[in-house]
């Protein structure tokens, strides 16, 4: 168990690591605001310790920073026996304990023994959840030539700092190969912190990864700390990095090559070291060529391409993940079943699988759910035809084709319970584009919320 120590007193800090070591805790000590910022970023503490007053801010800071980004952090308040305002300030911020200054050894003893006892509690609960079948991690799975050289790949590529560019079509888990590098780096202590480039509209991406300060803008209340700071010492994933705009390439590029840039409304130059690990699932070289996509920002990302293999390139796979999502969704949903029958998964194995192993998540998460019994059977397996994707659109008579654009945008991203990027790819639009047209669909009283179903609204 690690802890951080904090106070403007060295004394004090040396005081409180003696008895954290006592107990078998590792300890940093710091002591100043700045310091503790920067080191809680970086890693992740079950147990902090800090001065009510700092150099630089005070106990609350380093509270309100510490609910922001790591909540079941257990923290003790190290205070002066007159700063009386300062406790109840501390205990509505959710300060667990507080040890008095000056240190009495035999009273401290006791109220750290308590509060490493919490923090073991927390740890010995999320270990137990992790452990249990309904909240599995999903992994990458298979035992198919092609994943087996994909993971060789992974080994290979984690333990260095390159960049890495991660292509794929929608629904082949690109976001699990870029978490398995991460793990396998020597990053993995810091943090991996993720971004959906096709989710954030343009207005807003570049605080969104740089930040800002209070009063940079309309509605900026307080300091936000943007995604390039949070990722420190860490990894930065860009999901979708095509859908971004030209012009925020230019400030993102900057970004990697300085490992520096600052948040809105300030001068303040602030260092970042992350290693990029972006995805798409376009032919990002196409859109250099079509000037979509910045010819240098390319080459920065593109230092380690990796492929990753459609389902329908590796279908042997198929029964394997089958049986691990049937494992899931079953805990997960209280239900009997424990395996899929021969006849369903021969029918499964029939299918080319388009939206890849998403889609054939969400077949198996429904059979489980409609299926009677212990087994999943032929039955209880609901897979779309490809007609129904590449045959004509019944549309029963003649609309205005703006109408007919809007049905089948809508049609689309029910398809695809929502999945903005699958449901682009589908219409042959890019994610930026799809929406732009939800957009203004609002504007006319129509609503898609996250699964994809529509909520119509008179103006």
């Amino acid at each position: 168990m690690r802890a951080l120590v904090v106070d403007d007193d060295p004394e004090v800090c040396s005081a409180v690591e003696e008895i954290l070591l006592e107990k078998g805790c590792k300890a940093d000590k710091r002591f100043c605001l700045a310091d503790v910022k920067r080191m809680i970023r970086r890693r992740h503490y079950e147990l902090v310790f800090v001065g009510s007053k700092l150099p630089d801010g005070t106990c609350l800071d380093v509270l309100n920073e510490l609910n922001r980004l790591s909540p079941l952090t257990t923290v003790v308040v190290l205070i002066t026996r007159t700063e009386l305002n300062m406790v109840v300030q501390a205990v509505r911020e959710k300060a667990y304990e507080f040890i008095a200054k000056p240190i009495v050894p035999d009273e401290a003893r006791i109220r750290i023994e308590s509060a490493i006892e919490r923090a073991r509690l927390i740890q010995e609960n999320e270990i137990l959840k992790k452990d249990t079948p309904s909240l599995l991690p999903k992994r990458l799975l298979g035992r198919s030539k092609v994943m087996r050289n994909l993971i060789e790949t992974i080994n290979i590529v984690a333990p260095t700092d390159v960049n890495v560019m991660i292509y794929g079509e929608s629904g082949t888990g690109k976001e699990l190969v870029a978490q398995e590098i991460h793990n396998k780096s020597l990053r993995s202590g810091a943090r991996f912190v993720e971004v959906n480039c096709a989710a954030i509209p343009d207005t807003l991406i570049e605080a969104e990864f740089f930040g800002y300060e209070k009063g940079a803008f309309t509605g900026a209340v307080s300091r936000k700390i943007g995604r390039f700071e949070l990722a420190d010492g860490g990894t930065l994933f860009l999901d979708e990095i095509s859908e971004t705009s030209i012009a925020f390439q230019a400030k993102l590029l900057r970004a990697i090559e300085e490992k520096k840039f600052e948040r809105l409304g300030s001068n303040k130059t602030i260092k970042s070291d992350v290693r990029i690990i972006a995805t798409t699932n376009q032919n990002l070289r196409k859109l250099v060529v079509e000037g979509r996509f910045r010819e240098d920002l390319y080459f920065r990302l593109n230092v380690f391409p990796i492929h990753i293999p459609p389902l329908r390139a590796r279908k042997e796979d198929i029964p394997l993940l089958a049986d691990y999502f049937v494992a899931l969704y079953s805990s997960k949903n209280s239900k009997p079943v424990k395996e899929i029958s021969s006849d369903a998964l021969s029918w499964m194995m029939k299918y080319d699988w388009p939206g890849n192993v998403r889609e054939l998540e969400n077949a198996v998460e429904r059979a489980v759910i409609v299926s009677v019994g212990d087994k999943i059977t032929r039955k209880d397996i609901v897979i779309p035809r490809m007609a129904e994707t590449k045959g004509a659109v019944d549309i029963g008579e003649i609309l205005p084709l703006r109408e007919m654009e809007k049905r089948l945008i809508l049609k689309a991203l029910e398809k695809t319970r929502g999945r903005r990027a699958e449901a682009a790819r589908l219409l042959g639009i890019s994610v930026r584009t799809l929406r732009n047209k939800l957009a203004r669909y609002e504007k006319e009283g129509i609503y898609v919320n996250r699964m994809g179903e529509v909520r119509r609204e008179k103006k």
